[in-house]
């Protein structure tokens, strides 16, 4: 990624959201979802930039657009991050009172990078 990315505000606000909301909790990663949701609330660009950030990565490191089983914890703490700021940011963006109504844009990227949707069912499984 161009190296001017690194000075945006967006990217600002990932650098923020991995260091506030997601913590090492022993040997795996947990989340303070309503933090998370919090975060996407006020600041739904940066919450969308940060999706495609963690795609962009998962992708770069598996070679794969699609969902990638692997034991390496690296790799499984970047899927566990980007299902969780998707689910975060559908929440944050749904203004029904029941359950959440996924937005357009995130339809598009999950119908683009299928394992945004993946990731999502990997913390929270139907």
């Amino acid at each position: 990624m161009d190296d001017a990315v690194y000075g945006t505000p967006e990217f600002q606000w990932l650098l923020e959201v991995t260091n506030e909301a997601f913590m090492d909790v022993g040997a795996k990663i947990g989340v303070d979802m309503n933090l998370l949701i919090t975060m996407c609330v006020s600041e739904p660009k940066s919450a969308q930039f940060a999706i495609q950030w963690f795609v962009q990565d998962l992708i770069e490191q598996t070679k794969s657009r699609t969902w990638v089983e692997s034991s390496d914890p690296g790799i499984r703490a970047l899927q566990f991050e980007l299902g969780a700021t998707a689910m975060a940011y559908i929440i944050s963006r749904s203004t029904t009172g029941g359950d959440p109504v996924i937005p357009p844009e995130m339809h598009d990227l999950m119908n683009t990078y299928p394992l945004i949707v993946e990731a999502m069912n990997a913390i929270d499984p139907p």
